[in-house]
């Protein structure tokens, strides 16, 4: 393998195992069972209950959280009806980006219903799930490990666990989870639902094992995951990170070509295509891709490097000089801070 090649694999795979899962998915839940006995307050309630539980996000997160507020504040509901208001309140936080409030729901969600093992397992994974987006991956495992313990057959739980062995480097760990998502949900599922959760372990597990340099396993799982899904850009781009890290060029190429077809804002795929053509030695190609993946993303650092690259192997030294400067700031720019 080159050693132009071979820089470009070190990125591919770190930037696969991100795009191999998705993000992680919070589940509503809907109890309420103890509704007001007159026509007017049944009415009032059901209209709270469907904004709060959200089924099919109909309503906004916004709008969710509110619901699930008064339903809370209203104090008609106890036991496992309560705890799945504040589990729904929880998923609608996470919608919003607030993790934070999510966790506190869920945990709430928990403390509330001790022992009912449908609300437990949900708001564990959920909670898991809250975890993982704030980045705390030894709490996230223990979260999924608990939804797990309580209903054993929650492939998501499995996936997602394994999402976040991936992020962790543990990938030995986050293979056999997956293999237990694809167990228990197997390549027969009727549902669109339970295809496209069976198509993202695939490209999960895939992701795996090109951390691992397994690539003709990755290989094989990115191609059951496009069978199950010929939607899935992230596959696609996934295949063709493979490809490329095998050295087979014009095939890395044509998946790359697929993903960007399936999602024209994929700076990723601009990105991984340019390093391709670069490689190729199609200098017009690359800088044209590192141009996209520049406009649709201007923080990515490394399409920077890439673009001075090629503009200095033009002889344009000054525009190479100007984008590796600008690819230094910009990775030596302090991390924005939260609010």
């Amino acid at each position: 393998m080159s050693s132009a090649l071979r820089n470009i694999v070190v990125l591919v795979v770190l930037v696969a195992l991100l795009l191999g899962g998705g993000k992680a998915v919070v589940r509503h839940f809907t109890l309420f069972a103890n509704l007001p006995r007159t026509a007017g307050g049944l009415n009032q309630a059901r209209q709270v209950i469907d904004s709060c539980v959200n089924q099919g996000n109909t309503f906004t997160p916004d709008q969710s959280v509110n619901a699930c507020t008064a339903a809370i504040q209203s104090g008609r509901w106890t036991g496992q009806d309560l705890a799945a208001a504040f589990l729904n309140r929880g998923k609608a936080y996470a919608n919003k980006g607030d993790p934070e409030r999510a966790i506190a729901d869920f945990s709430e969600a928990i403390r509330l219903n001790p022992t009912g093992t449908d609300v437990l397992a949900a708001a564990n994974y959920n909670r898991g799930s809250a975890y993982q987006a704030k980045g705390d991956l030894d709490s996230a495992i223990a979260s999924f490990s608990e939804a797990i313990r309580l209903d054993p057959k929650f492939p998501d739980a499995y996936n997602n666990r394994g999402n976040t062995y991936q992020a962790k480097g543990d990938l030995d760990h986050a293979i056999a989870d997956f293999n237990e998502a694809i167990r228990l949900n197997p390549n027969d599922a009727r549902t669109a639902a339970r295809t496209g959760a069976n198509a993202h372990a695939y490209a999960n597990r895939g992701a795996a094992y090109a951390g691992k340099r397994d690539l003709d396993h990755a290989i094989a799982d990115f191609d059951e995951a496009i069978r199950l899904d010929p939607t899935f850009a992230g596959a696609y781009y996934n295949r063709g990170s493979a490809y490329q890290a095998q050295g087979d060029l014009d095939r890395a190429i044509t998946e790359f070509d697929e993903a960007i077809r399936l999602d024209p804002k994929f700076p990723a795929a601009y990105f991984n295509r340019g390093s391709t053509y670069q490689v190729k030695g199609d200098l017009d190609h690359a800088i044209a891709d590192f141009n996209e993946a520049i406009r649709l993303d201007p923080k990515f650092t490394a399409a920077y490097y890439r673009r001075g690259k090629a503009f200095a192997d033009q002889g344009d030294l000054d525009r190479g000089l100007a984008d590796l400067n600008e690819g230094l700031q910009r990775r030596e720019e302090p991390a924005p801070v939260k609010p």
